[in-house]
């Protein structure tokens, strides 16, 4: 039984990923791992998707032993936005949509049921929600998550945040605002717990 699991995956993986190919710009390793259902990645006409090396993706119920069902789904959205994910890094049935730009760095780990956005999407007054060419009160900001990062289930990462080096985002959280390198935050919106967690670890050798 555990064969023909892994069988079903790798033809999985292989056929999600030229299918990716052919629907999209994206330029996706040939090392990309894709674990249960396809994942749905997107890229408008001018947009950008690139994705690294030994890249794992989770995808659904079977992808992640804490997976509610959820899909990954990578989309940029409009001509001139780029999403660019580096090499090693771990998405598990997660968000990630551009309007302007995201950058994941090397070595991060996406936990399951994020959500990552460069923008509002939509009109953030009442009177404006559904007037949806009102594209002056729509605003986006480029977001970047740098190498070795690892962001928790279920958390929010939202337009213009920059989260640094080695930082770890607790589960849940709502990233508003820039994470210092080696912080760790937590929190609905996110603060920092702990400025340092390599100080932390030191403590208790």
């Amino acid at each position: 039984m555990q064969i023909i699991i892994k069988i079903l995956i790798a033809i999985n993986s292989f056929f999600c990923r030229h299918l990716c190919i052919m629907l999209s710009d994206a330029n996706i390793s040939n090392s990309i791992t894709i674990r249960g259902k396809w994942a749905i990645m997107y890229a408008s006409k001018g947009a950008q998707i690139s994705i690294g090396d030994n890249v794992i993706i989770a995808s659904g119920v079977f992808g992640n032993a804490l997976s509610t069902g959820g899909r990954t789904v990578i989309r940029a959205l409009s001509s001139g936005s780029k999403i660019c994910i580096g090499n090693s890094v771990g998405i598990s049935n997660s968000v990630i949509i551009a309007r302007t730009f995201i950058q994941i760095q090397d070595g991060t780990l996406i936990g399951d049921g994020c959500l990552i956005t460069d923008s509002d999407h939509h009109a953030i007054y009442p009177i404006n929600i559904m007037k949806r060419n009102v594209n002056s009160e729509i605003k986006s900001a480029k977001v970047v998550i740098e190498t070795g990062v690892f962001v928790g289930a279920k958390s929010i990462i939202l337009k213009g945040v920059r989260i640094g080096k080695g930082s770890i985002v607790g589960a849940g959280s709502v990233v508003t605002n820039d994470v210092p390198p080696y912080s760790i935050v937590g929190g609905n919106p996110a603060k920092i717990l702990h400025s340092d967690w390599r100080k932390v670890i030191e403590k208790t050798k």
